[in-house]
């Protein structure tokens, strides 16, 4: 699928689904962002993810600017946190 053909879709999404959430993948924004809540120690509050979502909404991750490479930082506990999404 290519970069217009997802924007396209997603935009259909956008217009038929009360709900919508999307993320543009790559192994640079998967590194850096955080899919799920996590505890900051330093402040004593639950910062939320990515996939903190309220029930019912659509998740749309938007791989055609994947790149290859190395997933490092949060890259790991982030794509488990995805196949957990999958799975369920």
């Amino acid at each position: 699928m290519t970069a217009e053909q997802a924007s396209a879709l997603i935009k259909f999404f956008e217009g038929v689904t009360p709900l919508l959430s999307t993320f543009k993948s790559s192994t640079k924004a998967i590194s850096e962002k955080r899919f799920a809540p996590f505890k900051n120690y330093n402040s004593g509050l639950l910062e939320e993810g990515a996939l903190l979502l309220p029930e019912s909404t659509m998740f749309i991750l938007d791989e055609t600017e994947m790149d290859a490479g190395k997933v490092d930082g949060h890259g790991v506990h982030n794509i488990k946190a995805l196949a957990t999404l999958i799975e369920s």
